[in-house]
């Protein structure tokens, strides 16, 4: 939970000490805080999905093997760059 509200927080949401998300907006949650907060989040599970490849990767004996496991990390990681 305290990693979702970081995320929250460095979207610019305003998230009290209770874990209660207030913004500016009348409506409540703003677009942009809302895409900009989903897009930390994907991040975040980007670079998770990462490190397992990476732990997996260290393993294995097999450079070949070790070798793909570090492209699939890449590949995993890159998937944030295209839209």
């Amino acid at each position: 939970m305290k990693d979702v509200l970081k995320l929250a927080r460095e979207a610019g949401f305003d998230c009290a000490p209770d874990g209660h998300i207030y913004t500016d907006s009348i409506n409540g949650v703003c677009d942009e805080e809302l895409e900009r907060f989903a897009t930390l989040v994907a991040a975040a599970e980007r670079g998770a999905c990462a490190e397992v490849c990476y732990r997996i990767a260290a393993l294995i004996g097999d450079p070949i093997d070790q070798e793909r496991i570090f492209q699939c990390a890449t590949a995993i990681r890159a998937r944030g760059e295209t839209k």
